[in-house]
Parts: C-alpha cells; structure tokens; sequence
C-alpha cells in the first residue's frame, strides 16, 4: 500500500514574522536580510520552518544551485538530510511533487540530518514524476539525469539494489524496462535511461559519495553515462533511446542517501557545481562528509 505523507499545502501563521515578510537571515547573515525567492518559497513548505542557522545554510544552497544556472534543471530535487521524513520528501522547487514512501513491505529506514538507508524491492521513496505525463516536464526522451548524494557506508560492499528505477501503481506494481540504475551490483554498474537494454561495466572507479546519470543523445558513444565524484565517466552506453519510463520514478534508498534529484542532464560546470553544492550542505547539516 502507500502512505501518503503530507499535503504539500500549509497554512502559514500571519505572526510568524520569518513567513509573513519573507525575511531570514538571508546570505548576508542578517535578520533583515530576504531570502531570496526560491529559497523562501521552500523554506514555506517546511515544518518546522528552518532555523536562523538552517535557513542560511539551505538558502546558500538553494542560491548557490541558482546562480549555476540549475534553477531550472530539476523535476524533483529532495534534500533527504532534514529533521523529519516529511521535509525529507518536500521538493525544493514545487508545491505538486511531494514524495511519499511506498511501503509493502519493511526496510527503509530514515535517519534524521542523515537520510534515507537500507530500502529494498517493495519499500522506497516515489516521487510522483511520471516523465510520460509530467507537464513541463525537464527530464525527456534524449535529454535526462537522476543523481543521488550517498553515505560512507556505499563503499564498505556492494549493495545489490537498484538507485532508481520506474515502476507503475498497478497491483501488483509492475518494474519498467526503461529505467534501471545500479552503481554496484557484485562489483558492477548498470545503467539503463529511456532505454530497453541494459549496459553494465566494472565500476573501477570505487567509492562515490556524488552519482549521477544522465543521456544527452538519441544514441551513439557517450549518449548515457554515469558519473561519480571525479567528474569522470564510470559507465558509459551507446544504447538507443526508445520511450520514456510510463510510472513514477522512484529511489530504493538501498544505498544511504542525502540528496535525490531528476531532471534534465548536466554539462560539466553544472555537475561540479551541483557537486560542490551537496558538499558544502551535506557538510554544514552533518558536520562533515557521512
């Protein structure tokens, strides 16, 4: 079954000077200084609303992913390492694409500032974007990405799970063949986006706390490829694009995860600015790199 978490509407408490005049600490540090727009959009939705010292930290990232351009490049985009699942699951960007965990059996696990583990085929996060029927929709047939931010604990042994993958609501659910990602099944990565066929590589590369996948091409060389922390390619397919994903998307959360997100692909400086941008919230909410 699925449990709905929360309506993404809130009323908002007039007296709650924060709200009502959009003020924050803002990047300037001070109590008179606005947030900007994006940030206190979300920061709305959030309950509890941020405090003085999470405020500054979400709004530098949030800003930080606006003045790289990538305002605009998610569908979804989750910051899992909040106080509570339903912040967890609030989108940054959108009122309509609150996440919910889909719960037929038992294992994932949320951790408060820390994120979501141990998800296993029946139990994970939905993030309610079908890509087939999205309106808008940034993530399309030959220009797509799905990236997380993960734990430490992705290196100590492979997690036999898929990252991501479609699926429809129909009882049962049935798994798409358009959509699959594993950054390490026994020591390989696979990697099918919008796509029937699967490419799988040995993932040399190791340990990656940053992951993202993305296609940029209808097919050829270099048309999908995974990218971890160096900015390099771990995996990369030629496979043709078929047809987008007809279900939701959703993470297993098999892999520790802090940050969740899908939209359109990334060009280098994107990616490493999206890189540095989980670094620095990640460490600022954690107090370092889990």
């Amino acid at each position: 079954m699925t449990h709905l978490l929360r309506s993404s509407s809130q009323l908002v408490n007039p007296m709650n000077r924060q709200r009502f005049m959009g003020f924050g600490t803002g990047a300037g540090g001070s109590g008179e200084t606005p947030n900007s727009t994006e940030a206190q959009a979300w920061f709305n939705r959030l309950m509890p609303y941020p405090t003085a010292s999470r405020e500054l930290i979400l709004g530098t990232f949030v800003d930080s992913l606006v003045a790289a351009g990538l305002g605009e490049a998610f569908d979804v985009l989750y910051v899992n390492c909040l106080e509570n699942v339903s912040n967890a699951l609030t989108d940054v960007w959108r009122t309509d694409r609150q996440g919910r965990i889909f719960q037929a059996t038992s294992g994932l696990t949320f951790t408060a500032n820390r994120g979501f583990s141990g998800g296993v085929s029946g139990h994970y996060v939905d993030t309610r974007f079908n890509p087939s029927t999205a309106v808008g929709a940034r993530y399309t047939l030959n220009d797509a990405s799905i990236f997380y931010w993960g734990h430490s604990a992705d290196g100590a042994a492979s997690i036999n799970q898929y990252v991501a993958f479609a699926a429809t609501d129909a009882a049962p659910q049935t798994l798409l063949s358009q959509l699959g990602w594993a950054p390490s099944w026994s020591n390989l990565a696979y990697i099918n986006i919008n796509c029937v066929t699967q490419t799988s590589a040995t993932n040399s590369v190791g340990y990656n706390r940053f992951n993202l996948v993305q296609r940029t091409a209808a097919s050829g060389a270099g048309s999908t490829i995974y990218y971890g922390d160096t900015n390099t390619a771990i995996v990369s397919s030629s496979q043709a694009s078929t047809a987008l994903p007809n279900g939701t998307i959703r993470f297993r959360g098999a892999h520790p995860t802090s940050i969740m997100g899908i939209g359109r692909s990334l060009n280098s400086a994107e990616r490493v600015a999206l890189r540095a941008a989980c670094i620095a919230l990640v460490t600022s909410l954690t107090g370092g790199l889990p």
